[in-house]
């Protein structure tokens, strides 16, 4: 991993305002976590092995599903360019609209869930709060890359209810393991790990700046005769997402047969 890309991320994200984000329906290639504790661990993006992490924006609530927004990728997108112009507007209304409808980030790693390792690498989607803890860890050097091959570390992910939360929306407690772990040691599992990755837009296909105009048509004008009967993916509150705690331990003996083995896959 690039420490150096992942520290300019994290500059970035202090500086500017957070943004509440949604998530996308769960499906084959996506992975939420389940009610209680879930043990996963981030692996190596194979498309971009400098930074496991992908920042992707997302439209929500203006259509029948979300949309992933071109802007991700830096390329035009309408319901952007007509956020911005109503943001621009002097009234109140005009600006609460622009707001409502501008895209949403969501952070997306590559991960593996303990003990089902042979249903290969899933996508975890999160919001900046997690994202902004998992990378300041990641920095310190007592606790490292948690996504090394070798010498990583695994996450457990609590989900809680509302009730547990104490609040509306529930929430996702992230606590990194103290001992330090290979990906794996077996060679089949290890295989799966390479084979099963998908490139993220191959996941969450990009929309064309025509689709999404016709979506912002008709959510301007909903008299209009809605044809879309796609089922989409719903937003996912991730408001009360907590930090990320860990403690310093002593990393494990590497495993070189391991870190070959995943070098020679992911390369190839």
């Amino acid at each position: 991993m690039d420490l150096g890309q992942i520290k300019q991320k994290l500059e970035a994200l202090n500086k500017a305002a957070e943004k509440t984000s949604g998530g996308s329906k769960g499906s084959s290639d996506t992975w939420r976590p389940s009610p209680g504790e879930n043990t996963i661990r981030i692996v190596p993006y194979k498309f971009d092995r400098d930074n496991p992490f992908t920042e992707l924006y997302f439209h929500y609530n203006i259509g029948a599903k979300s949309y992933l927004s071109p802007a991700s990728f830096g390329k035009p997108d309408p319901i952007v360019e007509f956020s911005d112009e109503l943001k621009g507007q002097q009234d109140k209304d005009s600006w609460v609209l622009g707001k409502k409808i501008e895209p949403k980030i969501r952070i997306f790693a590559p991960v593996i869930v303990r003990g089902k390792e042979n249903d290969g690498v899933k996508y975890w989607g999160f919001g900046t709060k997690v994202w902004k803890t998992l990378m300041t860890h990641i920095m310190d050097p007592d606790c490292g890359d948690i996504t090394d091959p070798t010498n990583g570390r695994d996450l457990i992910v609590t989900s809680l209810t509302p009730e547990q939360a104490g609040n509306k929306y529930g929430d996702t407690v992230v606590r990194i393991k103290m001992n330090s772990t290979p990906l794996t040691e077996d060679k089949e599992t290890l295989q799966i790990i390479a084979d099963t990755q998908k490139k993220i837009t191959d996941v969450f296909p990009e929309p064309s700046y025509d689709e999404l105009s016709e979506v912002l048509d008709k959510y301007m004008n909903p008299d209009k005769e809605d044809t879309d009967d796609e089922s989409g993916a719903s937003s996912e509150s991730t408001l009360g997402e907590s930090t990320v705690d860990t403690s310093t331990a002593t990393p494990a003996a590497k495993s070189t047969d391991v870190e070959q083995d995943f070098d020679k896959l992911f390369n190839s």
